[in-house]
């Protein structure tokens, strides 16, 4: 965490997910501001990566790795070296994953974040 490298946020799994999590309760955003947060701004192809985008005002819209079917509004970011925080406004959910080793790939999140979706669901 000492490391101050530019265009790159430090922060914490917990301090995330308390983050996200102050959003979904609204003790950061009223419930007006949190619908804004996770309605659609843009869905079309990202300009940089040429993929698909659904995007609010400021965040990707959608659990990465949830099927089409869900139809996801979770709303967050992924981060380098394969980190991801994101805030499920249907679900009432806030997680966040950091990385001790860098990588570049969220294999380590998709897998998680697979099981919590999976235990939410009731499958598990």
């Amino acid at each position: 965490m000492r490391a101050d490298i530019p265009s790159v946020g430090i922060a914490t799994a917990h301090g995330l997910a308390s983050m996200f999590n102050a959003v979904l309760q609204g003790k950061l955003v009223d419930s007006a501001r949190l619908a804004e947060l996770s309605a659609l701004a843009f869905e079309g192809v990202d300009q940089v990566f040429g993929t698909p985008a659904r995007m609010a005002l400021g965040f990707p819209i959608g659990r990465m790795g949830a099927p089409a079917e869900e139809n996801s509004v979770a709303f967050g970011w992924p981060g380098g070296g394969g980190s991801y925080a994101y805030a499920d406004p249907a679900r009432g959910v806030a997680f966040a994953l950091t990385k001790n080793r860098l990588v570049p790939n969220f294999d380590t999140a998709l897998s998680v974040t697979t099981i919590l979706a999976d235990h939410l669901a009731g499958t598990r």
